[in-house]
């Protein structure tokens, strides 16, 4: 006798956390029951994962004897953020898994550059001193935030705490490595060529002993994240999900 599916239910392995590329930790399951919440067995699940989400070992799964189906694995796209997968059966409403991926533990260096020293701008006839000098700069993801490490040339502070430490400016970041997405960088007035499209910029003027403002160039409210002057460095944690 053949009992018609009723419903198709996520089992296991929604909203996960896991590391970008790799497989996620709990392997999603379904379960397809009857009318009566019987389970139902020989029925054909698909496992799709959306555009950049991974992949699955097994798409089209089929229910066992308990009513369950799994796709075997799935692989994360090597992106960060949230990524869905979906789990659909004839006649029946989809599931939706979803995974948020993030850096590992270790982190990922995203750039790690060196700037000559003294080739910031001279002081200029309206009194300002000179600006303070960027040596190093880095930046590595590390689980679900990105960590910019800037390396100055002599102590730096907050402008908000005045001194000759204190350090204004703009870091700019082209995110998406396309100079056609955003606004051109502060420095292509004082001539600089850089091939950038700014997305967001960190405002220093802003910052404080604890945090600075992140603003997203295409539009939105700044965000305000943690922040750390230690001697000639400034650490600052951009979660993933701000940008």
């Amino acid at each position: 006798m053949h009992v018609a599916p009723a419903r198709l239910i996520a089992l296991d392995g929604t909203n996960q956390l896991a590391i970008a590329g790799q497989p996620v930790p709990v392997i999603p399951s379904v379960l397809v029951i009857d009318a009566d919440n019987q389970p139902v067995g020989g029925i054909t699940v698909t496992f799709s994962a959306e555009s950049g989400a991974g992949s699955v070992t097994v798409p089209g799964a089929v229910t066992n004897a308990r009513g369950i189906a799994t796709p075997g694995s799935w692989t994360l796209g090597d992106t960060f953020g949230t990524k869905l997968l979906t789990a659909t059966a004839t006649g029946l409403p989809a599931v939706i898994f979803s995974a948020r991926a993030i850096a590992p533990d270790g982190g990922i260096t995203a750039f790690s550059v060196a700037d000559p020293a003294g080739d910031t701008l001279a002081p200029g006839a309206s009194g300002f001193p000179r600006a303070r000098d960027v040596i190093a700069a880095r930046g590595d993801f590390r689980r679900d935030s990105l960590i910019i490490t800037l390396t100055f040339a002599g102590p730096v502070g907050p402008v908000s705490a005045g001194g000759p430490a204190a350090t204004g400016g703009y870091l700019e970041l082209d995110i998406d490595n396309d100079a056609n997405t955003g606004p051109r960088p502060r420095s292509s007035a004082f001539g600089a060529s850089a091939n950038l499209g700014v997305d967001y910029e960190i405002n220093l003027f802003s910052a404080t002993a604890s945090t600075v403002n992140v603003e997203a160039l295409s539009g939105g409210a700044a965000v305000t994240v943690p922040a750390t002057f230690t001697g000639n460095t400034l650490v600052i944690r951009i979660p993933l999900s701000a940008l």
